[in-house]
């Protein structure tokens, strides 16, 4: 075999060899298509699911805010009351002295 053939024949094995290796790269940019729809897919629902939690998180959270502004009414109002309740005992119980010492004078 001759110099000449046997370079035809290696260039021969390398066109076969690039057609086998053509058909494996087409097949993976398919693949590559393929998986860069899944991907597109996957990150447009993550945004949508993602937004839409975040939103549920928002407004539990605004909730519990309110609850909170709730809490802080009622927890003054509770102080006001008891103050008040302390001030009108101390009314009540100095009178029932007064009353007392009334009640001795009288009788």
């Amino acid at each position: 075999m001759s110099n000449d053939e046997r370079i035809l024949e290696i260039l021969v094995q390398l066109q076969s060899d690039m057609k086998e290796v053509m058909a494996d790269v087409s097949g993976l940019k398919g693949d590559v298509s393929a998986l860069k729809a899944d991907v597109s897919g996957i990150k447009t629902r993550l945004d949508v699911d993602i937004t839409k939690q975040l939103n549920l998180l928002a407004e539990g959270h605004q909730s519990l805010v309110e609850r909170l502004d709730v809490l802080d009414e009622v927890k003054e109002l509770s102080e006001d009351t008891k103050a008040t309740v302390d001030v009108m005992y101390s009314v009540v119980s100095k009178h029932s002295i007064d009353i007392n010492k009334l009640k001795a004078k009288v009788g």
